[in-house]
């Protein structure tokens, strides 16, 4: 992110000291892989739904009104229905922020 560097001469002895600020990202619910991309709940107020010839985009709807909370949606945007018990697992969406990057290549050593 930051670098700087600055010439330091002693009776002894001259040599750069330089300083590198480096961001690193922890890995946080992925694989280490994947630290650099941004996560989303894959959620919305439209759904996919299967009609004769194949899909359209429709508005969600529960009891007949459109809804006023995001419903989940998987892969491929149809919603996800919780069945009686059984916890919903969301899909994520995963979006990628930064190349990573190999710590040799920044040339400090």
């Amino acid at each position: 992110m930051k670098l700087s560097a600055s010439n330091v001469v002693t009776p002894q002895l001259a040599y750069w000291e330089v300083t590198a600020q480096i961001r690193f990202r922890y890995p946080y619910r992925t694989t280490n892989e994947k630290a650099w991309y941004k996560r989303v709940r894959h959620q919305g107020f439209y759904k996919r739904v299967n009609v004769a010839g194949g899909s359209m985009i429709v508005r969600a709807l529960k009891g007949g009104e459109p809804v006023n909370r995001p419903v989940l949606l998987d892969a491929d945007g149809y919603e996800i229905v919780q069945e009686d018990g059984q916890e919903v697992q969301a899909h994520w969406l995963e979006f990628k922020l930064y190349d990573s990057l190999p710590y040799g290549a920044l040339g400090l050593l």
